[in-house]
């Protein structure tokens, strides 16, 4: 096919090192963060004392934001990160920020998504075990009820929030096609609703011809459903993983 001419979807945080990674393969990228990212409120929840966090014997985060959310907020209430605890991470990225944040080693599955955590052995016998989940807000409750029904003792709670931003669908449209944009990375069912909803219903058959480059296999299996052919599934949100799949297109 002809080169890659990338549009990167995700929040401004990790825009630019991931455009740089994918320029430095020889591709055009542009950058277009669909939602932005802040802190949720119900992160009071950690509001607890040092005595009831330690007693949590899994940690799990979904996400590197959750982590990164978290972290922020045991540091200002002069908290620590449990060291008894078992942690695990969604995929590798927010294992990789849980280490450079607080040095904590966190375990992750090869499937990169909710189903491969759950599937993970540390999980599998987990009866009245106190685990603590770290999300975003809207997220899945899969985990949670999943652990719940194996009987663990689950609180979650949400430390960041995701709102779209608005942006002008005539304008964004124009510099998408202007740059000849032919493939999209999506690293969330959330940044997919976006850009589906950015788009004019005349043009989406324009947007549904692209490639579209997910994280999961629910993220592809939502993307053929809402109209899109060319899906690629990266083995995770990783520069790596991503940059491997783009290879496997070109």
């Amino acid at each position: 096919m002809r080169s890659l001419r990338i549009l990167v979807t995700r929040p401004q945080r990790h825009q630019q090192p991931l455009i740089d990674a994918l320029e430095q393969q020889g591709w055009f990228a542009i950058g277009q963060p669909l939602l932005e990212i802040s802190t949720s409120p119900d992160i009071e929840s950690l509001a607890m004392s040092q005595h009831e966090l330690d007693n949590f014997q899994f940690i799990i985060a979904i996400s590197d934001n959750a982590v990164r959310y978290a972290n922020s907020y045991l540091k200002r209430h002069h908290l620590n990160w449990p060291r008894q605890a078992r942690y695990l991470a969604v995929g590798k990225n927010t294992a990789d920020c849980w280490h450079q944040l607080a040095q904590i080693n966190a375990c992750y599955p090869e499937s990169a998504d909710s189903e491969g955590l759950i599937a993970m052995p540390a999980l599998q016998a987990i009866d009245q075990r106190r685990i603590l989940i770290l999300k975003g807000n809207a997220g899945r409750d899969l985990i949670a009820s999943s652990l719940q029904k194996a009987g663990a003792k689950v609180t979650d709670v949400s430390t960041y929030q995701r709102q779209p931003i608005p942006l002008n669908q005539a304008e964004t449209l124009t510099k998408w096609q202007q740059n000849h944009i032919n493939s999209v990375i999506i690293t969330s069912g959330e940044i997919l609703t976006a850009l589906i909803n950015v788009v004019p219903n005349c043009e989406r058959n324009w947007l549904f011809k692209l490639n579209l480059i997910v994280i999961s296999h629910r993220i592809a299996k939502l993307a053929r459903e809402a109209g899109f052919i060319k899906v690629w599934i990266a083995q995770g949100a990783s520069q790596s993983a991503l940059i491997q799949c783009l290879h496997n297109i070109e």
